[in-house]
């Protein structure tokens, strides 16, 4: 960590470009298709110096809703807003808790409330992922009273989980890789003193 900390930063190469409202705009003169805008977006060869943004995860949320009442209540600009939410796709999980929010804005319902898990480090952080992804909504439908509430509840998993760090570290034992005896949390090798200075000694009559 103190060489990544204090290592001087790499001169920038390249930077990333996305679509950006008013691509949105000039497309939507011409088609609602947005899986069109996906397909034109995959073609498009971005200028030297720069590297693409994939919308890979953007396309997969839109595999889950093309077709559907979702897409035909919102609008193009709409409907990429929610798609491009920062929030990790990827995890199933994740990615049918937007599928159920999207099917309760369009259809005027009360937001789900995200899953809220204890027990072990795996399900708080999920957890706070979650609670994640319903502040995103909360804040782009403006429902800040909602937001204060839900606040608290994450500065509790946030508490929580750092309990739980502290706990494991604590629990943590460095040993000796070689006779399994306990080093000290910051002892530089990976072998204690005796089996260093054993090991080397071997060394010196494996020479001999």
């Amino acid at each position: 960590m103190k060489k990544l900390l204090f290592q001087e930063d790499r001169p920038i190469q390249t930077f990333a470009i996305a679509p950006t409202n008013e691509h949105l705009k000039k497309f939507q003169k011409y088609s609602r298709d947005l899986g069109r805008f996906f397909e034109l977006w995959k073609k498009f060869e971005s200028p030297k110096g720069t590297k693409k943004a994939s919308l890979a995860e953007e396309k997969e949320l839109y595999d889950l809703i093309k077709g559907t009442q979702i897409e035909a209540r919102l609008s193009l600009m709409e409907l990429y807003g929610f798609l491009h939410l920062p929030f990790s796709a990827k995890e199933q999980g994740l990615a049918w808790q937007w599928l159920e929010t999207m099917q309760a804005i369009v259809n005027d319902h009360d937001l789900p409330e995200p899953v809220i898990k204890k027990g072990t480090l795996e399900a708080l952080e999920y957890s706070y992922k979650a609670l994640g992804l319903h502040f995103l909504f909360l804040y782009r439908l403006n429902k800040r009273t909602e937001a204060a509430y839900w606040e608290k509840v994450r500065e509790e998993l946030s508490d929580e989980i750092h309990k739980f760090l502290k706990t494991e570290v604590k629990n943590i034992r460095k040993k000796c890789r070689n006779c399994g005896s306990t080093l000290s949390w910051d002892y530089p090798h990976g072998l204690c003193n005796p089996c260093y200075t054993a090991r080397f000694i071997e060394y010196e009559w494996d020479w001999d």
